[in-house]
């Protein structure tokens, strides 16, 4: 009687590609130098529309501030004053913020 064959068989639906890449039950699955650099794309396209949101807000904030800063004596002048000068502060951080965003390198 003949000893059976213990060599490894390759699996049914996987072969590799000429990329390196393997293919599994035909779809292509990523190497994890691929996964990595896809992970890191996504995270700085996430940081770039979080750091826009929050240049958007700023710049609301600015606006409520300076309506604020111009509502006369409804508003105590301690509130003006200092609203009056974070509107112009937050107007000038939103606008460095995407300054530094636009200079970043990108992915």
């Amino acid at each position: 009687m003949a000893e059976p064959d213990h060599t490894a068989a390759p699996e049914i639906g996987a072969e590799s590609g000429a990329s390196g890449n393997i293919r599994e039950l035909g779809r292509v699955v990523e190497t994890g130098v691929e996964r990595v650099r896809r992970l890191q794309r996504e995270t700085h396209a996430l940081a770039q529309e979080q750091v826009e949101i929050l240049a958007r807000d700023m710049e609301a904030m600015g606006l409520r501030m300076g309506e604020i800063s111009e509502g006369g004596d409804a508003y105590p002048i301690g509130v003006r004053e200092l609203c009056s000068r974070m509107a112009d502060e937050l107007a000038q951080q939103a606008k460095g913020l995407m300054a530094i965003m636009e200079r970043a390198p990108k992915f």
